[in-house]
């Protein structure tokens, strides 16, 4: 475990000008904390080793693929800093890691949503020590969990993503406004945290077989069926929130909808790979 003198100074130097660099550096702004940034597009090598010269903490944020070779890189130019990475996914030796808990869109957001975004650590520093200037909520979990819980995000945050633009592509396609859909992808979070045991609605929880052939009917020829039988084939394994007790019942595989890889209705469909 490194121990960094409790004189290191507080000058911090951003490293990146992507998404998550853009918006945690108008973050960084509207807490007036003090802060230089650098990015190839816009600096050079030269620049980097001046700043590095003068930076107490170093916040690296440049993509999983190339982060941790720029560390190895230029962590001799500047040793006794903390360095500091935000990657959900990656454990880096000699970095300290602080995940923020939260998707960066497009448009940079109000002081009011940065200051209640969690940050995840596997570090045994805080937030505060680390980014001196911030205090977020923060948790620590164990190296060990570190993996599963960024595929509980990728899970939970990237793959509903892709569900929402597909129903709002087609709703454009029909011409009605995706605005529709808001009340009620507000209200399926709502309910996910107010009721997690009850949130989930629809056939699958009845057991509604005719249903879910209508469904799978509609999507034929549609990649998206293959994700519908893919959420069959979960619920009827380990039920409907994740739990390994499953539902009581098993479904019946002679319904076409229920069996993989069929079509709903079909009744000689193609195998899925």
């Amino acid at each position: 475990m490194k121990v960094f003198s409790s004189s290191l100074n507080d000058h911090l130097l951003v490293v990146g000008n992507g998404r998550v660099a853009r918006h945690l550096c108008e973050y960084f702004k509207r807490m007036r904390m003090s802060f230089e940034t650098w990015n190839r597009r816009e600096n050079s090598v030269g620049d980097l080793r001046d700043s590095l010269s003068r930076a107490g903490r170093v916040l690296v944020l440049l993509s999983d693929t190339v982060l941790e070779d720029f560390f190895h890189q230029y962590h001799g130019l500047a040793p006794e800093a903390m360095w500091i990475h935000c990657s959900g996914a990656l454990e880096i030796s000699g970095m300290e890691s602080f995940h923020p808990l939260m998707t960066f869109g497009p448009q940079l957001y109000t002081l009011d949503q940065y200051v209640l975004i969690p940050f995840v650590t596997t570090s045994h520093f805080t937030l505060a020590q680390a980014l001196p200037g911030l205090s977020n909520p923060c948790v620590r979990i164990p190296v060990s969990h570190k993996a599963r819980y960024h595929a509980l995000c990728v899970l939970s945050g990237n793959f509903t993503t892709i569900l929402w633009r597909k129903l709002i592509e087609e709703f454009r396609d029909w011409n009605l406004s995706p605005g529709l859909a808001k009340p009620f992808a507000q209200q399926v979070v709502a309910n996910v945290f107010s009721f997690p045991d009850q949130a989930l609605t629809g056939p699958l929880v009845r057991r509604d077989l005719e249903t879910q052939a209508k469904n799978l009917a509609a999507l034929d020829g549609d990649p998206f069926a293959d994700i519908y039988r893919a959420f069959q084939n979960l619920f009827f394994q380990v039920g409907a929130f994740g739990t390994s007790a499953g539902p009581k019942s098993a479904p019946p595989q002679s319904h076409p909808a229920m069996v993989p890889g069929k079509k709903g209705g079909e009744k000689g469909g193609k195998k899925s790979h």
